[in-house]
């Protein structure tokens, strides 16, 4: 029977049978020779290296920079390929950003969504250059928006934000899991520190014992915190504040500690004890430079020496707060200088010369013309008791019309009186002058007036010439009048004696008269029987004044 196989080869007749024969023969002999083929096969490639790279790492070669493009298209030409196809390899051979950097770049404007091609450099391309597919793009592109992290919405629940619903179906939706949003939420947020929980408890706004979510207590703050709870208790001692080191040497410079009790406390507070000697010895305050100076006058204290345990003017001036240079300056004050009255007053009493006034006064500090001007008015002072007359007595005699008003305005010259207040003074006596007279006129005729010597109309006639209004003439005459109706003589007790002695009059009514002139009936009874020389009879008992009774009319 002949085979498929055997059908083939005997159509191929002597040649096909000598091809497979030498086929089989070249797989015996390379089968056993492969060693030495190989090994032939390394020494002629090593003597002839003639194998080209491969298209596809021609590119990346030329991509890298470790071919040129020349030398890169020459290498894809060996195997086939031109350079319109080795181009494409080129871009094959490249590698686009990972999608998520592409979402970054495009969020950040770095590149553009759309485009396409190989030169390209756009969000839609960067896809299509990956591995990733391009119906992936848009969820990519959605990634492109950074979401908060689960603690935003612990945060908004912390600051009130958002009610607590809304605040958990937000941290699920930021990825956080529901099981944990009590515990994170418990943990988050900030505590009082230590040292202001232990000033809260100290204030009494805090309790000191209390745990749990929702307590607020010094405990609860500690373990809230980063610290150790085994610190608790140290920390709860800065709820109690103490002084500061200077305590302990205002302690010593007011005799409260001794030394070395001042010391020990000055370190207990936070001192360095290397500084305690120092610090007090700059601690406390010295006398003042014009306090100095008066108790180095007075010989309390010498003038120079300075040390710790010095009590002089110069060690009082370096312990104060002013700059050493002045030291000097400081001690001329100790001359003292009079006020500048009294330094006029020295001048004019003759103590101290021009020379001497004019030095103090521009020692206390007076100008040149404020000079000049306290030793004019201490001249004229000094020389106003010589003349025996002041600017008063000048006046007086103007007012008197003892001297005209030129000669008063020459004595004012001599007393340095400004012509504009000479005027204004001599006006104002010749004011003086009208109103004395006037007023000594009105009296007069007040005074005849009321006493029935002058009529009305002759009063009103003269206070016309005196060119008093006609509304004031009319308020004075009825003043006047009023006077006049109580302008009444009375009867003497020495007169009503005599009427009741002459028989003019009852003794009764004389008792009268006298009591209304303010004799009590007792004194009445005693005055009228002694004028008479006998007693009278019904005599009154001695009282204190009769009660007023009423007015007797024609004697009271």
């Amino acid at each position: 029977m002949t085979t498929p196989a055997g059908g083939f080869l005997g159509k191929l007749a002597g040649i096909g049978e000598q091809m497979v024969l030498w086929g089989v023969l070249q797989q015996a002999i390379g089968a056993a020779g492969q060693p030495a083929l190989t090994e032939l096969a390394a020494l002629v490639n090593a003597d002839h290296p003639l194998t080209r790279l491969s298209p596809a790492d021609a590119a990346t070669a030329v991509n890298r920079s470790f071919l040129s493009s020349g030398n890169g298209a020459t290498e894809a030409a060996a195997a086939g390929i031109d350079a319109g196809r080795f181009a494409t390899l080129r871009l094959l051979a490249g590698t686009a950003p990972s999608p998520q950097d592409l979402a970054a770049a495009l969020r950040r404007g770095v590149i553009g969504e759309a485009g396409t091609g190989g030169s390209s450099t756009s969000f839609e391309q960067g896809i299509r250059e990956g591995n990733l597919l391009n119906k992936w793009a848009p969820l990519v592109k959605a990634l492109a928006k950074i979401w908060p992290t689960p603690q935003l919405a612990l945060n908004a629940l912390l600051e009130g934000q958002l009610p607590q619903a809304e605040a958990r179906a937000l941290y699920e939706k930021l990825g956080g899991d529901p099981q944990f949003f009590d515990v994170e939420f418990n943990t988050s947020g900030s505590s009082p520190t230590p040292a202001e929980a232990a000033e809260m408890l100290r204030r009494g706004v805090i309790q000191q014992n209390g745990t749990g979510p929702d307590a607020t207590s010094y405990e609860q703050a500690f373990l809230e915190g980063p610290w150790r709870d085994k610190w608790a208790h140290a920390y709860l001692t800065l709820a109690k504040i103490w002084p500061t080191p200077p305590l302990a040497l205002n302690a010593l410079l007011k005799g409260q500690l001794s030394e070395q009790e001042a010391s020990a406390l000055y370190g207990k507070l936070g001192g360095d004890p290397q500084f305690f000697r120092t610090e007090y010895n700059v601690e406390g305050n010295a006398p003042s430079p014009v306090e100095a100076l008066q108790l180095a006058k007075r010989g309390v204290i010498p003038w120079t020496g300075t040390g710790t345990d010095t009590v002089s003017y110069e060690q009082a001036f370096l312990e104060g707060p002013w700059r050493n240079k002045w030291l000097k300056s400081f001690e001329a004050l100790a001359e003292y200088i009079p006020p500048p009255e009294t330094v006029r007053t020295l001048l004019e009493q003759g103590a101290i010369d021009h020379d001497q006034a004019a030095k103090w006064w521009s020692d206390y500090g007076l100008a040149d013309s404020t000079v000049t001007a306290y030793l004019n008015a201490a001249t004229f002072n000094n020389t106003a008791a010589t003349r025996g007359l002041t600017e008063s007595s000048v006046l007086d005699m103007y007012y008197a019309q003892l001297i005209s008003e030129d000669d008063a305005k020459k004595l004012l010259d001599l007393f340095g009186t400004p012509a504009s207040n000479q005027g204004l003074m001599l006006a104002y006596v010749d004011m003086r002058r009208s109103i004395t007279a006037v007023n000594s006129a009105v009296s007069r005729i007040q005074t005849l007036y009321v006493a029935r010597k002058i009529g009305e109309q002759t009063a009103r006639d003269a206070l016309g010439r005196l060119q008093i209004p006609a509304v004031t003439i009319d308020s004075v005459i009825q003043t006047w009048n009023l006077e006049a109706s109580v302008n009444v003589k009375t009867l003497t007790p020495a007169e009503i004696a005599d009427a009741v002695k002459e028989a003019i009059i009852e003794p009764d009514e004389g008792l009268s008269e006298l009591q209304a002139l303010g004799y009590t009936p007792y004194d009445a009874w005693v005055y009228l029987s002694t004028k008479l020389k006998t007693a009278l009879p019904d005599k009154p008992p001695k009282i204190s004044a009769a009660p007023l009774g009423a007015v007797i009319p024609g004697v009271t």
